[in-house]
């Protein structure tokens, strides 16, 4: 175990993850084409997650304890609590089967992304509207939101430019840590869509003991998690100007 150890953290100096023991062919070869696919995906649905959750939790943090509240919190839990797989499984029903606006599954032209790309976002679009909310109720509690209001400044200019301005840097945090786990949670939702992407390649290689495939698409996770990471921190200087100071 040593030795192959050795020799296998040799070769990933050089980026040769060796060659998938189904198709002979190089690991590297075999995952960058899916990996793009991948991570085109998880793009789309983190667009849609920020176009939806974040409106939805300046909402629900501006008028609390209302009704817009209350359906913003129900529909967070709702999203947070759906399996990716039977939320799939449910669009695929109504808008390929039923309605036939959607295709069932596949890889193609934009049509084919929204179906998977709303699956993965679901869970994402619930995180990212109650981590608004609480950051926002947070910040408009301030003495600095407080004086504004007493200035006589609009309502509009208050959220926007005071408000979520300084309530953002929890919501990068989010997003950034949930844009690492959808590309390595596309899975389940590659599966159900026949989605070419590295999560599907994933679980044929599961299937097929292809031990160095998996090894290379681990890594390649955890890589992309940990560059993520990186990226959210350097956002973090241009948000606070007290991170770059510091």
């Amino acid at each position: 175990m040593i030795v192959q150890y050795k020799i296998f953290m040799t070769r990933l100096l050089v980026l040769d993850l060796g060659n998938s023991t189904r198709t002979q062919n190089p690991v590297t070869e075999e995952i960058r084409p899916r990996l793009v696919n991948t991570v085109l995906l998880a793009l789309v649905a983190t667009l849609i997650a920020c176009i939806l959750g974040i409106p939805a939790g300046i909402v629900a943090a501006v008028r609390p304890y209302t009704w817009m509240d209350n359906l913003v919190t129900i529909l967070a839990l709702f999203g947070m609590s759906m399996p990716a797989f039977w939320l799939g499984l449910m669009l695929i029903v109504i808008f390929s089967v039923n309605w036939h606006i959607l295709p069932v599954g596949g890889f193609g032209g934009i049509e084919y992304i929204v179906l998977p790309a709303v699956t993965l976002a679901a869970y994402l679009i619930a995180s990212i509207a109650r981590n608004t909310r609480s950051s926002m109720m947070e910040t408009l509690s301030q003495d600095y939101i407080i004086t504004a209001h007493a200035k006589g400044v609009s309502e509009r200019v208050v959220i926007w430019r005071h408000a979520l301005k300084n309530s953002f840097i929890p919501i990068i945090t989010v997003i950034g840590l949930q844009f690492g786990s959808l590309l390595g949670g596309t899975v389940l939702t590659e599966t159900v869509f026949a989605w070419p992407g590295i999560g599907r390649l994933l679980v044929s290689s599961i299937l097929g003991r292809d031990y160095p495939m998996i090894q290379g698409i681990i890594l390649v996770f955890a890589l992309l998690f940990v560059l993520t990471n990186i990226l959210v921190d350097l956002i973090y200087v241009f948000l606070d100007p007290k991170v770059r100071y510091g």
